[in-house]
């Protein structure tokens, strides 16, 4: 059927469209599509196709996970902590930290240089975008690095849940209980 145009027009068999020209219905087509409108309801499978997507030479790989998932679930057959001994300096060793930043490692490596053993404890971040430090420790001979690492790590978790316990005793000293006065 010919339009008022000159243009072919289709009919696409829902109530209150009639025959519509084929540019109309691609325009309505991506609008439904970028609302979720599923465009066979409407009859238009052949010409509502969704283009393929492709990937741009500097994008990302583009991952099932939200974004929420992919800061903080480590994936599978990785471990959350991982040490390599360092071959050149001599009672030392490389800890690899997935899915943590700055705030940990800062806390970590302070409460190391809080030891006398360790002689140095120092980390970066490779890059903003990956969330992973990697910590370097050094220690006297008479220990080794993944001692004192796990060690510290008690006492930094010991010394956290002693400042939880007495914020939590403030709160109820002053009468306040989630946030709201008792």
């Amino acid at each position: 059927m010919a339009g008022g145009d000159g243009s072919a027009s289709v009919d696409v068999g829902f109530a209150g469209w009639a025959a519509l020209s084929e540019s109309t219905i691609r325009r309505r087509c991506s609008i439904a599509e970028a609302l979720g409108v599923v465009a066979i309801q409407l009859g238009l499978k052949k010409i509502c196709t969704p283009k393929p997507r492709t990937q741009r030479s500097n994008e990302p790989a583009r991952s099932p996970l939200r974004w929420e998932q992919r800061l903080f679930l480590i994936p599978e057959g990785e471990s959350k902590v991982s040490m390599a001994k360092d071959s050149r300096v001599p009672n030392a060793a490389t800890f690899s930290i997935l899915k943590e930043d700055h705030t940990l490692a800062n806390m970590l490596r302070m409460q190391l240089l809080k030891n006398p053993k360790v002689l140095f404890a120092g980390y970066k971040v490779p890059h903003p975008l990956e969330h992973m430090f990697i910590l370097k420790v050094q220690t006297t001979p008479d220990t080794t690095p993944m001692d004192v690492f796990n060690t510290e790590l008690n006492n930094l978790m010991n010394e956290i849940s002693s400042i939880k316990l007495k914020f939590e005793n403030q709160l109820t000293l002053h009468g306040i209980e989630g946030g709201r006065r008792l």
